[in-house]
C-alpha cells in the first residue's frame, strides 16, 4: 500500500492540484475522487468527519526505548471536517501521536526538531479520554491541532521539499527527531511514513482550501526554541 499510495501522490502533486483553489468554500473533491490515498469516514452522529491517508499503522510506526510487543507506536495526520455536510463545515488540520509499551509515559509535551529549531507542543494531553490499557499494555494518545498561531511547524516540514525534483523520493530520506516529555523524555526518529502521511493529509488539507479556514480551531500551544 505505502507503494501504491506513493505512486499516486506524486502524480498528484505533479498536476499541482493545489492552484486550483480560490473559492473560501470546502470542495472535498480530490479526497473523494482519490480512494487510494485518503479515507473519509462520517462520525457516528453524522455532524463531523475524518479524513485520514491510506497509509497502515505498520507503514506510521515509529521506535523507542520501551517499544511494545504486541502494538506499534506511531504519529497520524488526519483532517478534522467540523458541521460535516452542513454550509458550515470546516477542516480543522491534526496530528496524533500514539504511545504504546508496558506502562503510560504521561506525556505532557511533544518536541519536534526540524532543521535545527526544536517545535514544543504542550497542552496537547488528556489522559481520561486518550488512555487506556488492557492485557496488552497501554495506549497513550495526544493530539496536536494546527492554526493561524502554530502553522511554523508544519511550513518547516513543508521547506524540506522546497525545490525538490521528486517530493517522494525525498521522503524517503528525510528524518524528523520526536521527543515525548513526560515521566521521562523519549527521543525517537521519524521517517519516511511520517513524511509520506505529512505531504498526502497536505495535499487534501491544501486542495479542499484549508487554508482559508485556519482561523477557526483553537490551535495547540507551540513554542519555537
Amino acid at each position: 500500500m505505502k507503494k501504491v499510495l506513493s505512486l499516486v501522490l506524486a502524480l498528484l502533486l505533479a498536476c499541482s492540484l493545489a492552484s486550483a483553489a480560490f473559492a473560501a468554500s470546502l470542495d472535498l473533491t480530490t479526497i473523494t475522487d482519490n480512494p487510494k490515498l485518503f479515507s473519509l469516514e462520517p462520525s457516528d452522529d453524522g455532524e463531523a468527519a475524518f479524513i485520514e491517508s491510506q497509509l497502515s499503522v505498520k507503514n506510521r510506526s515509529y521506535v523507542h526505548k520501551y517499544e511494545s510487543a504486541n502494538r506499534y507506536s506511531s504519529t497520524q495526520w488526519d483532517i478534522l471536517i467540523v458541521n460535516y455536510n452542513t454550509a458550515d463545515a470546516y477542516p480543522v488540520l491534526r496530528l496524533w501521536v500514539n504511545y504504546c509499551a508496558d506502562n503510560y509515559l504521561n506525556i505532557t509535551s511533544v518536541s519536534f526538531i526540524v532543521d535545527g529549531k526544536e517545535y514544543l507542543f504542550t497542552g496537547i494531553s488528556d489522559p481520561e479520554k486518550w488512555h487506556e490499557k488492557d492485557e496488552k499494555g497501554a495506549i497513550e494518545n495526544v493530539l496536536i491541532k494546527f492554526g493561524t498561531s502554530n502553522l511554523q511547524f508544519p511550513v518547516a516540514l513543508e521547506n524540506i521539499f522546497s525545490g525538490s525534483d521528486d517530493v517522494v523520493a525525498t521522503a524517503e530520506k528525510a528524518k524528523c527527531t520526536m521527543i515525548l516529555h513526560g515521566d521521562e523524555d523519549i527521543e525517537v526518529e521519524l521517517g519516511e511514513g511520517f513524511f509520506l502521511d505529512f505531504l498526502t493529509i497536505k495535499l487534501g488539507f491544501t486542495n479542499m482550501n484549508g487554508l482559508d479556514f485556519l482561523d477557526k480551531p483553537i490551535a495547540s500551544k507551540m513554542e519555537v526554541k
